[in-house]
């Protein structure tokens, strides 16, 4: 079940050579991040449209951040694998853009986001506590 929609761009891939569009779903068992790449030089040239999972419980943060004119959500991962397929320099941070009128779409996003984590650490910390750890009766 889909709980929002967020439309992002990225501008500086590969040097800015290259823009990314796509698209954040928020669903209650993880973010889908939907997109395509072109050129940024004339346009014209586009790749395939990607989709990538993110599980809730491979996040350690989200937090969204006011650019000029452009806010921004960053996502920060618990390990490297997270985002390592994801066209970005950084694979333990991946950062998207939000154009100034979709904005209003981030405070419900990160509303749901927000919540989901919770209920990823919850439900790790109870399987935590169900299981025994070694040496224990």
């Amino acid at each position: 079940m889909e709980v929002a929609r967020v439309p992002f761009f990225i501008s500086d891939i590969f040097a800015g050579f290259a823009k990314i569009h796509g698209i954040m779903i928020v669903t209650p068992e993880q973010l889908i991040f939907e997109y395509q790449m072109s050129d940024n030089v004339f346009g014209a040239i586009s790749g395939k449209i990607a989709k990538r999972a993110v599980g809730y419980g491979e996040l350690a943060a989200v937090e969204s951040a006011t650019g000029f004119f452009k806010p921004r959500l960053i996502f920060r991962a618990k390990g490297l694998e997270t985002f390592s397929k994801f066209p970005h320099r950084d694979p333990s941070l991946f950062c998207i853009r939000v154009s100034w009128k979709n904005r209003k779409l981030i405070k419900p996003a990160l509303a749901e986001i927000g919540l989901n984590l919770s209920f990823a650490e919850a439900d790790r910390f109870r399987e935590r506590i169900a299981s025994p750890q070694d040496g224990e009766s």
